[in-house]
């Protein structure tokens, strides 16, 4: 078996496992055939983390890895679940089911600086009454009511057309990562219980409306990071030439069409 096998089988062991394996780990999880004592797991997953297709979950003398990144997944679980306001204590324990694996004596660490960094960025704010409460900022009521004013005066101008010029004046409504989420969950709402959407199908979802280019490069950088699984489509040369422009093409040689969203 080849390096590269090697390394193609225990990412998909990771990938299908919901939670951050060691090596022992890891080389369980491979095929019955390829469990093979010769095979230096540590050198890979060394490789795999330098190429950024992997992350060490923490130091410990059994390290564990997985292809989420659990910072982006802190970070963007700690944002989900503040559409109200909650404890740190509560907050963290919210989080913390979400990163199995990683060292009990670091999550506590690791929860409070990316806490500390989301209030540092305005990402959330720190509410004071009833002891202390974290919430993500809501839209001040006289922005509101102006929002309100524009969209009906402006009720006859296009969709897309107000939004861009919405984005000119204030920037994004939502980021561009979280359109596509919310279009991935409007094709397929059990996209993160393995539900697969048709990346086309999403572009078209997006609003406002993004170019094919900017899409492609998104969602690409999504996996890389770990929000997002892309399913390579092995068919490319079995169709047209206009379904394959359809989709995602990493620039290379490799073409995607489903998307499953992760944490």
């Amino acid at each position: 078996m080849t390096e590269s096998e090697s390394s193609g089988l225990i990412l998909e062991a990771l990938q299908r496992s919901a939670k951050a394996l060691d090596a022992a780990q890891i080389l369980k999880a491979l095929p019955a055939p390829y469990r093979s004592p010769s095979v230096d797991i540590m050198a890979l997953l060394d490789k795999l983390e330098g190429e950024g297709k992997v992350w060490k979950w923490g130091e410990a003398k059994k390290p564990r890895y997985s292809t989420v990144n659990p910072v982006e997944r802190a970070r963007q679980t700690m944002l989900d679940a503040l559409p109200a306001p909650l404890s740190a204590p509560k907050l963290k324990e919210i989080v913390g089911r979400r990163l199995q694996g990683y060292p009990s004596n670091q999550k506590g660490k690791l929860l409070t600086s990316i806490l500390h960094a989301l209030v540092a960025e305005g990402a959330v704010m720190k509410l004071p009454a009833r002891g202390i409460q974290y919430s993500r900022p809501a839209a001040k009521p006289a922005f509101a009511d102006a929002l309100a004013a524009i969209r009906r005066d402006y009720a006859d101008i296009p969709s897309a057309e107000a939004h861009r010029a919405f984005e000119q004046i204030f920037g994004p409504e939502f980021t561009i990562e979280e359109r596509i989420q919310r279009a991935v969950l409007v094709v397929e709402p059990r996209a993160r219980t393995g539900g697969v959407a048709w990346a086309p199908d999403v572009r078209a979802r997006i609003s406002p409306p993004v170019g094919k280019e900017v899409f492609d490069a998104a969602v690409l950088g999504m996996a890389r990071i770990g929000l997002l699984h892309l399913h390579e489509f092995s068919g490319h040369l079995q169709v047209s030439e206009q379904q394959r422009q359809d989709l995602v093409f990493d620039g290379q040689e490799k073409y995607y069409g489903g998307i499953t969203l992760r944490g």
